[in-house]
């Protein structure tokens, strides 16, 4: 990802500092109104509204907090697994997960695996965020090391993984969500709204704006990250409890009523 550009905060008229306007938050006012002229025209109306809504909506009903907080930990502990083999290859990946950092790593008192550990706990903690939304991130962050101009690496690894939150806290969350919350939250104190924008945008061209999660991409990725931590530790794990013994999750009203206009214009052509 880029060095960070210059900020784009905006102030009132009365001196009070503005809420950021960043490429996150606007996603969906380009669905509505696209400019014919700009490379976001052909995107899709962003569906991952209501589906992220949904599913943070169903976690929230898991009365078991301890089985919550044991399911979440898992799932930290299986986002940074793929994480660590996009970075460091499968191999590097799975010792550093089981036997811990290397001695060279060791002397420089750097553990990977636990930095990132701890690093998605906090962004989660502090901003009260589900689990739903640590899966939308790393779908988020595969379709960038999708992108032929972007690998993750050790050096670049915490600014994606905080754009990619940014961008799924926006969609997961009915309330606005701003950068700024996410500075007072995390308490940094190195790093400026303006830069987090700057990494959103990126990140976002990086995924060529295509913030959308459905429900059979987040099922395919759950399946995947429970099916690789079971294969890591030899055991059999439930990750997503809060998603077991209800009804289906049904379209929302957007998406419906997407499809039955899709519907009528090729009944009518």
């Amino acid at each position: 990802m880029t060095e960070p550009g210059p900020g784009s905060s905006e102030h009132a008229d009365d001196g009070v500092l503005r809420r950021n306007l960043t490429a996150g938050t606007n996603l969906n006012r380009l669905h509505e109104q696209p400019d014919p002229d700009s490379p976001t025209f052909r995107i899709r109306r962003n569906i991952s509204t209501s589906t992220l809504t949904e599913l943070r909506r169903r976690e929230q009903q898991c009365v078991d907090s301890t089985v919550s907080a044991g399911s979440r930990r898992l799932v930290i502990e299986a986002v940074t697994y793929q994480l660590l083999t996009h970075a460091l290859g499968r191999e590097a990946a799975e010792s550093e997960m089981i036997n811990g950092p290397s001695a060279a790593d060791q002397e420089a008192k750097r553990d990977i695996s636990a930095m990132m550990q701890q690093y998605i706990t906090t962004i989660v903690r502090q901003l009260e965020l589900p689990n739903s939304c640590i899966v939308a991130a790393l779908i988020y962050i595969e379709r960038a090391v999708g992108n032929k101009k972007f690998s993750l690496s050790l050096q670049n690894w915490q600014p994606c993984l905080l754009a990619a939150f940014v961008v799924a806290a926006k969609l997961a969350f009915d309330e606005p969500v701003w950068n700024e919350d996410f500075v007072k939250a995390l308490r940094i104190s190195n790093v400026q709204v303006s830069q987090i924008s700057r990494w959103e945008a990126d990140f976002l061209q990086l995924i060529q704006y295509n913030s959308n999660v459905d429900l059979t991409q987040y099922a395919a990725q759950c399946f995947q990250l429970q099916q690789g931590h079971e294969a890591l530790h030899g055991k059999h794990a439930h990750f997503f409890t809060y998603l077991m013994g209800q009804p289906p999750l049904t379209e929302g009203k957007e998406e419906k009523e997407g499809k039955e206009r899709k519907e009528g214009r090729e009944s009518k052509g």
